[in-house]
């Protein structure tokens, strides 16, 4: 629509800023920014094609890049690196073991135990019951076959337990090619306290496990070999994800960070590199704001009955939140103790990759039971140089790593404005999960607490959760007949939504002197609020239109990044008046959803 994208360029230019930051992360960020822009697309038209459209010639996510490069100098570090202590020692030589050894590939048992004519879902079931004939160990299997566009699926269930686990599922390729289903579960490992263990909302099923200290003990007894290993290496694949298909030392260094050992690698890199402890406290301070700011929109809403607002505000200040860097991540002799059970009193050179990681998997289990046995049910799920944050709803804790806390998030050689719109917002997001449909009824402990919602408040809640759904359910994938499912993404879009209001509310609180105003290189001709949102969708840039990565996402609770984008800017009720874009526009539609 050309009047809009003109319209829109007068209203920009004639508001153009004046100051404009010169530090070498303002340049950095400017040039990055302006490299992936399209002028020739109004932000009225489509917000995220304008800030994002040249990406597909750039790197795939914007979100992940500067994490790729951290893993990128950690790799040269890593090439020459000298372990200085025995935990040091134990990653290096795994990593090494990573590369060289490709003996136990997944893959390869998974391929042979399915082609053979022999080996069906029966085959496991008999194989597993000799595990557990008391129903007291690991395996308990329960079957459900539930029939559905007439293909069958069959979902088994691990029971009882302890702790929270996810959906099993039948893999989406096995499905389309109507081949041999095979029970695939995938393992979240989140602990929930005794009183919550029915609790999820979006999970049709409740997978769930106990003993997992002894998994390796009781596949080991089994007599069938093939069984045996599809369930080793499958257990290593699924349950805890240290499973790579390419040995090379960039993906075995990706997965040494992430999961394997992400403390040693963490204190390796964070040791080369420049590490600002002060960005910690830093981040405290903002993570107030984020409290106070959202408590501030919750008294507004006058649909709200102030006993609920009462308990609303009270789990917002009773929160807790852990950033930066695991204590234990600093603390040599403890990760030395703690690695050093990897070895289980075997040489390490001695040890193939697989033993190691099966050693590494039964460790982290006991690591979890004995943080649950401390009450310590809030920690880090990866290395702080990974890009990730996580709420905690059964404890009631944030944790947000120190990539967060570093260019391009929170560094303060860049405008604050830009801090708010990158790091505020993935803070605020994870704020914003407490309130969201999986989490509202939980009150600030969740061991005891459960919030009564007012008939009034369910009924409201439940009008904009729907309005969440039905409107984010007729986004399609360009180019292709799929729409996103907005029933399994509610949650993430609804933490989205008010995590966009509430750090513009912020931006428009705090943004007000010529100090703040200052603007990115390159982009001069936008004001500083326009600015704010175009960072705001820039964190998102990302390649996920291709028919792979859609079909990936049928099954996540994130939507993809373009619809994530899309979502927060034409719900925003600031966004046309902005950019200029006339009411009916695509981004500014007459009919918005809203969270609170």
């Amino acid at each position: 629509m050309i009047f809009l994208y003109i319209f829109s360029f007068i209203f920009v230019f004639s508001a153009a800023t004046k100051n404009v930051c010169q530090t070498d992360e303002c340049k950095k960020l400017g040039d990055t920014m302006v490299s992936l822009m399209n002028d020739s697309i109004s932000p009225c038209d489509d917000f995220y094609e304008s800030v994002c459209a040249k990406t597909k010639l750039s790197y795939g996510s914007t979100l992940f890049e500067e994490m790729y490069n951290n893993i990128d100098q950690l790799e040269e570090i890593m090439k020459t690196f000298q372990p200085e202590t025995s935990n040091q020692k134990v990653a290096l030589v795994a990593l090494q073991k990573c590369v060289n050894d490709t003996q136990g590939d997944p893959n390869t048992f998974m391929k042979e135990f399915w082609e053979d004519e022999n080996n069906d879902l029966t085959t496991l079931i008999i194989e597993l019951s000799k595990m557990n004939p008391e129903s007291n160990g690991l395996f308990q299997f329960l079957m459900n076959v539930e029939e559905k566009d007439g293909i069958k699926r069959i979902k088994y269930f691990l029971d009882p337990v302890i702790v929270k686990v996810a959906n099993s599922f039948v893999p989406w390729k096995l499905i389309a090619e109507s081949v041999k289903f095979m029970n695939v579960t995938e393992f979240v490992y989140q602990l929930l306290p005794e009183g919550s263990r029915s609790y999820d909302a979006f999970d049709d099923s409740l997978v769930l496990a106990q003993d997992f200290n002894k998994i390796d003990e009781k596949i080991t007894q089994l007599g069938d070999k093939k069984v045996r290993e599809i369930l080793r290496n499958q257990w290593l694949k699924e349950l805890n994800k240290r499973y790579i298909e390419k040995h090379t030392l960039t993906a075995c260094l990706q997965e040494h960070v992430r999961h394997a050992f992400p403390g040693t690698s963490a204190t390796i890199f964070l040791n080369k590199t420049i590490f600002k402890p002060e960005n910690v406290e830093r981040a405290k301070t903002m993570f107030k704001s984020i409290q106070s700011e959202m408590s501030a929109i919750i008294l507004e809403n006058e649909w709200i009955d102030e006993e609920m607002k009462t308990k609303m505000i009270e789990k917002i200040d009773a929160v807790s939140v852990f950033m930066g860097i695991p204590s234990i991540h600093e603390n040599q002799t403890a990760l030395n103790t703690m690695y050093d059970r990897i070895l289980n009193n075997s040489d390490i050179n001695k040890l193939s990759y697989l033993e190691i990681l099966r050693n590494l998997a039964k460790m982290n289990m006991e690591e979890t039971f004995l943080r649950v046995s401390r009450g310590e049910t809030v920690t880090f799920l990866d290395s702080p140089m990974i890009a990730n944050a996580n709420y905690f709803s059964f404890s009631h804790g944030i944790t947000v790593g120190y990539f967060f806390l570093a260019y391009p998030f929170l560094d303060y050689n860049l405008p604050e404005w830009s801090i708010l719109a990158s790091y505020s917002f993935v803070v605020a997001h994870e704020v914003s999960h407490m309130f969201g449909p999986k989490d509202v009824l939980i009150g600030r402990d969740a061991h005891q607490n459960t919030i009564q919602l007012s008939e009034n408040f369910q009924r409201e809640y439940e009008k904009r959760k729907q309005c969440l759904i039905k409107q984010y359910s007729t986004f399609q994938y360009p180019g292709f007949d799929d729409y996103l499912n907005g029933e399994n993404t509610v949650s993430e879009n609804f933490a989205d939504i008010l995590a966009s209001k509430v750090v513009h509310r912020l931006f428009r609180k705090h943004i007000t002197t010529e100090n703040n105003q200052e603007s990115l290189p390159g982009l001069e001709k936008f004001t500083i609020e326009q600015q704010f949102f175009q960072r705001a969708a820039h964190v998102w840039c990302s390649n996920d239109a291709d028919k792979e990565t859609i079909d990936e996402y049928k099954n996540r609770v994130h939507s993809p990044n373009m619809f994530r984008v899309r979502g927060m800017t034409l719900n925003s009720p600031v966004f046309g008046e902005i950019f200029g874009c006339p009411v009916g526009s695509p981004m500014n539609p007459k009919d918005k959803c809203d969270t609170f």
